[in-house]
């Protein structure tokens, strides 16, 4: 097995990356029985608070099962100083609790952690290589175990941002088809394109994040697929507005899970769009 590495990034917040890396993107294994690994790479962690309750989460924090081991070995060097003892980076599998399973394909999440803002304050490269080298490592002995592998990015350029475009072999961008929507898009192009440790550069695709205003929405998205250099990737389905997808309090879990009205269409609308990035992606 050779999984592919997609990081779900858009330098601008709002557009519904946490959405599809928490709802969509499980349905290659909903709809394609792949083995699917989720990587909450934010330091906000909202994909684990989508899909985990705080009870849980508290556990396997306690338990050093997050992100923060995958960066560097667990220590108490402090916030502003980072572990650079050459310890085994732990297996994705030995990290991860499961969310679900049936007969090969899985969902595993790699829970989020907040300790990894302490990496923006760090100005020893050195120090950052080493980190970067891990979770490099990290992801690849995943990609062993997992088809699909699925990195949620905060909005930002910053050091973990680096890591995860590093890592992934093709980029997933979401983007709500309003006024501006492009700056967003172009500047994320403009960083992938000239920073040159981003090497060989990942593959993008652009999902169109419907939203409750249709009438920017038609507008908008004529100008998206219309455009000479981003129009070619984006996607012919796109994700549609839905109150399921809203998050409300004491709610956790996939969306179409939870047994609600209109489950069953939001769930056939994801499998088409998981369908049109299985063909790019070659799943």
């Amino acid at each position: 097995m050779a999984g592919k590495v997609v990081s779900v990034l858009n330098m601008k917040g709002g557009v519904g990356k946490t959405t599809v890396s928490a709802h969509v993107l499980p349905y290659f294994f909903f709809s394609k029985k792949k083995a699917v690994l989720l990587v909450d790479l934010d330091p906000q962690f909202n994909l684990t608070q989508t899909l985990m309750p705080r009870r849980d989460y508290e556990k396997y924090k306690a338990a050093n099962r997050t992100i923060f081991s995958a960066m560097e070995p667990p220590s108490g060097v402090g916030l502003l100083d980072v572990n650079v003892a050459d310890a085994p980076v732990p297996k994705a599998w030995d990290l991860a609790p499961r969310l679900r399973e049936y007969d090969d394909g899985f969902v595993d999440l790699v829970l989020g952690d907040f300790d990894l803002v302490k990496y923006s304050l760090i100005p020893e490269k050195h120090k950052l290589d080493k980190v970067a080298t891990r979770f490099l490592k990290f992801v690849g002995q995943a990609k062993d175990d997992y088809d699909l592998i699925v990195i949620d990015c905060n909005p930002s350029s910053s050091f973990i941002t680096q890591c995860a475009l590093q890592a992934c072999s093709a980029l997933l961008v979401p983007i709500k088809a309003e006024t501006y929507s492009l700056l967003g898009l172009e500047l994320l192009a403009k960083y992938v394109n000239e920073m040159p440790l981003i090497y060989p550069k990942p593959s993008m695709s652009v999902l169109i994040n419907a939203g409750p205003t249709a009438e920017i929405t038609a507008l908008t998205e004529n100008e998206l697929r219309g455009h000479k250099t981003f129009g070619p990737t984006v996607l012919a389905n796109h994700l549609p507005y839905s109150r399921l997808l809203a998050a409300k309090p004491g709610e956790i879990g996939f969306a179409t899970k939870k047994g609600k009205p209109y489950s069953y269409d939001l769930g056939f609308r994801f499998t088409s769009i998981v369908d049109e990035l299985a063909q790019r992606w070659g799943l």
